[in-house]
């Protein structure tokens, strides 16, 4: 899932998004925090929710979205080198998860919320996800002009500015959808081990994200 997004960033700014991994935590952090109820701090151990999955699992996305934002406009408005532009939420991010748990372990124990990490049916949810991801990233790409601009840019932004393509938002929504992809990713990895662990989701995955994107020959 990291992957499909970080593809985009690499294409279209030459660069990686090394903060996705902290930006899952921050992602699963908050959908956490809201379903055990925004503020208490001593809760810890979470049975009845206070609030509807969807509330916390679109909260958790949209938040990795404003992470991507941020991001997208340090490289493509500010002109800032993309690993160091996202050195900012590689470090904060995990910070931040934390100040929003209060420091805590924030454990979810309801099916509902176990889902998303657990099985759908006879198939693991998180493939089931990944797959969804992918076929949807696949159709936008394949027929719209979005694939073209996104490649069009990569190879050369100011060639494609002259063209008129406006190279600053193609490399802006690219970082938004990573920073959502991201998101999506802190939900499926907090909900599999039904807690926010500000400290250990996502650690590292940055790395594989990018791995993945060179075997994949980007």
């Amino acid at each position: 899932i990291l992957a499909i997004g970080m593809t985009l960033v690499v294409s279209s700014s030459a660069g990686t998004d090394i903060s996705v991994g902290s930006v899952m935590s921050l992602a699963g952090s908050l959908c956490c925090m809201l379903l055990a109820g925004f503020g208490v701090a001593h809760v810890r151990d979470v049975r009845e929710l206070q609030r509807s999955i969807f509330v916390g699992v679109i909260a958790g996305i949209a938040v990795a979205g404003l992470c991507g934002l941020f991001n997208g406009f340090l490289v493509a408005k500010m002109k800032i080198q993309p690993m160091v532009a996202t050195l900012i939420f590689f470090t904060a991010g995990r910070a931040i998860g934390l100040l929003l748990t209060n420091n805590k372990m924030v454990y979810i124990h309801l099916d509902q919320f176990k889902v998303f990490g657990g099985k759908l049916w006879l198939f693991p949810t998180p493939t089931v996800i990944a797959a969804i991801c992918i076929l949807i990233m696949a159709i936008i790409l394949k027929t719209t002009s979005m694939g073209m601009y996104v490649q069009s840019v990569g190879i050369n932004p100011k060639a494609s500015r002259i063209a008129g393509i406006n190279s600053a938002a193609i490399i802006l929504i690219c970082y938004v959808i990573c920073g959502l992809f991201a998101g999506v990713a802190g939900i499926v990895a907090t909900s599999r081990i039904y807690s926010a662990d500000s400290n250990n989701i996502g650690l590292n995955l940055e790395l594989d994200a990018i791995l993945a994107v060179a075997l994949g020959g980007n």
